[in-house]
């Protein structure tokens, strides 16, 4: 019986299981090199949303510390012009007394014999004021300086503070978006890319009124100079003067004062006069004054100083007593101590008005804000799938070791840092 070989009918059947065999590790290396492209994508992804958002933190930190340094420089501005005003009273309030002391009403001898020498060298030094001769020049750069720092305070910074405030959003999206697609030069990434920048909270800035606390700011500031304090002193000389009012004394009363007014900004007056007690059967006691010198720095016209003054004061008493025609005419007490009611007159006949900043309306936080979280999400479509990617940044106020403080407006202390969230924001995109 023959036996009939089936090798050849076998041959083959190898050659299948290893082209099967290599199907499948052809697969294998096609999904290694897919998953490979997908995590790179990603992480590339991930990379670019992170710069992005962080830029987009950036942004906001660096406009908010701009109104915080904005903020400040308004409140410099304002230093300035009451310093501008003051310097201005003081300068004609010399000029004044110089030509007081040029008429000898009262005489500096006088003034060393009641209140001591001190006093009387302080006058008689008034006369090197007359030395200054230009004080037209003088006023035009005072107004000249007057008027930029007006612009700015009047003008420039409520037109920053609105542009700020517009755009605060709209430079942060837009930030994020240009540093996104400069990530992805080879695509047309507003094609391929989506992306969706959420903020929260959705208000950050709010407007506070003139006359709130942006008031206190720039006065609390003021309060900080020696020069733009109230310059209030009286002296009193050591006899009896009079055996109707024995407890009475002549007086030298130096007053001045810098102000800031709510509607129309700073103004500043100063007056020195010798008051001297008289008396006689009519009226018994009173104060005859004496003005040494005066000014008026108002911060527009029509503006009126403190205290009792009259508008159209006579430049001598040689037709009318004194008392008399205060009594008549301008009814102030003839034994009040706390003003120099005709120097003041004189002043505000003579006012010399220099333009100011005003108070204007400022931004602040909104209520309750602290921090600013800006959240992007980031969408690629690739050929087998879709990419998604979230980052979110946060603008916090974080001022040095030393100081402590809230968040605020003021103190340029604004940084941007990325934070790690879990899952996508709850808060909804304004």
């Amino acid at each position: 019986m023959r036996h009939v070989s089936h090798s050849s009918a076998q041959q083959g059947q190898v050659l299948v299981l290893g082209i099967i065999c290599l199907a499948v590790l052809v697969l294998l290396f096609n999904r290694a090199f897919w998953v490979g492209d997908i995590s790179a994508a990603k992480m590339r992804q991930n990379s670019a949303t992170d710069t992005a958002v962080y830029s987009a933190g950036l942004v906001q930190a660096r406009l908010l510390n701009m109104l915080a340094l904005l903020n400040r420089a308004y409140v410099a501005h304002h230093v300035a012009s009451a310093h501008l005003a003051t310097a201005a009273s003081w300068g004609h309030f010399a000029l004044t007394q110089a030509e007081r002391f040029g008429r000898a009403n009262p005489p500096a001898s006088l003034i060393g014999l009641m209140f001591g020498p001190a006093h009387a060298r302080d006058y008689a030094s008034s006369a090197k004021a007359l030395g200054l001769g230009e004080r037209l020049s003088l006023q035009s750069r005072l107004q000249s300086a007057a008027l930029a720092h007006t612009e700015f305070s009047n003008q420039v910074f409520g037109r920053v503070q609105q542009n700020l405030q517009q755009h605060f959003f709209a430079l942060a999206k837009q930030s994020a978006e240009v540093i996104l697609y400069r990530s992805y030069p080879e695509i047309n990434a507003a094609s391929r890319l989506s992306a969706a920048l959420q903020q929260h909270p959705s208000t950050v800035l709010a407007t506070v009124a003139a006359q709130s606390f942006v008031a206190d700011w720039v006065r609390d500031s003021a309060g900080s100079y020696a020069f733009l304090q109230p310059r209030n002193y009286t002296a009193k000389n050591k006899w009896v003067v009079s055996a109707r009012c024995p407890h009475l004394r002549h007086q030298l009363r130096r007053r001045g004062e810098t102000k800031l007014d709510d509607k129309a900004g700073w103004r500043s007056g100063d007056t020195l006069s010798f008051h001297a007690l008289r008396s006689n059967r009519w009226i018994g006691c009173y104060y005859r004054e004496y003005a040494m010198g005066y000014a008026w720095i108002p911060s527009r016209r029509g503006q009126v100083p403190d205290g009792v003054f009259i508008e159209d004061p006579p430049d001598n008493f040689s037709q009318q007593d004194f008392w008399r025609w205060v009594r008549e005419v301008a009814g102030w007490n003839l034994l009040g101590e706390e003003a120099n009611p005709l120097a003041s007159s004189y002043g505000y006949a003579l006012a010399q008005p220099l333009m100011s900043a005003t108070l204007q309306p400022a931004l602040v936080l909104a209520s309750q804000v602290s921090t600013v979280e800006l959240a992007l999400q980031v969408t690629q479509p690739t050929a087998n799938t879709t990419l998604t990617t979230h980052s979110t940044a946060e603008v916090a106020y974080l001022p040095p070791v030393q100081v402590s403080h809230r968040p605020n407006l003021f103190m340029p202390y604004w940084e941007s840092r990325l934070v790690a969230k879990a899952s996508v924001p709850r808060w909804s995109a304004s």
